[in-house]
């Protein structure tokens, strides 16, 4: 029968291996896997975050300063929005859902896959954090139900894009065209938002 002869940590670290071997197991063991050389060879700089997508062959979702972009396993890029695209977003983490409503079209969701140990649930959250952070980050004011007249409403935000110029978006809410009162009205909101955040020429 073969007996085993437990040694001494110390003592293996000397006899059999050496300490820059020792150091390479033990940060094997405790990293996680890494993000493919392809997510930051394509990004660079210009990563934030990024995380697997549920099936999809592989594909990822990767937050880019410039904004929302699926990646496939061949590398190839599929931008889905810049940040200030953005009207809402929501994050499911118990479904690790991620939706988005961009500014004038329907709705778009992204499902995550399932985080199999510890380093790859804390890359899901890092994720979920820089989503909700540069989305919020891209809407730098925003004034809801601002009242336009006769039952007329404009949302009014200052967005921020990705290379941190900022500019007035309106969204209305109205049955008809704007008349002439309402649009004077608008423009005058829209001059007074801008001017909150030091912007004062015509077309920011």
């Amino acid at each position: 029968m073969y007996n085993a002869k437990f040694i001494p940590i110390g003592r293996l670290r000397h006899r059999y291996l050496d300490n820059d071997l020792i150091n390479c197991m033990f940060a094997w063991l405790h990293s996680g896997p890494k993000l493919p050389t392809l997510i930051h060879q394509s990004f660079h700089a210009d990563l934030l975050a990024a995380y697997r997508l549920e099936g999809d062959d592989g594909a990822w979702l990767v937050a880019a300063k410039s904004g929302l972009v699926r990646v496939a396993n061949d590398g190839t890029k599929t931008p889905l929005c810049t940040w200030d695209e953005v009207e809402r977003a929501a994050w499911d983490g118990q479904e690790r859902k991620f939706t988005i409503n961009r500014i004038n079209a329907s709705s778009s969701e992204y499902i995550l896959a399932q985080p199999t140990n510890k380093a790859e649930r804390e890359r899901l959250d890092q994720l979920a954090r820089t989503l909700r952070q540069q989305v919020e980050r891209a809407i730098v004011v925003r004034r809801d139900n601002v009242s336009l007249g006769d039952g007329a409403l404009a949302t009014i935000t200052i967005r921020r894009r990705s290379d941190d110029s900022l500019y007035c978006l309106s969204l209305i809410e109205s049955d008809d065209a704007l008349n002439e009162e309402q649009s004077a009205t608008l423009k005058q909101a829209e001059t007074q938002t801008k001017l909150s955040v030091g912007l004062t020429t015509p077309q920011d």
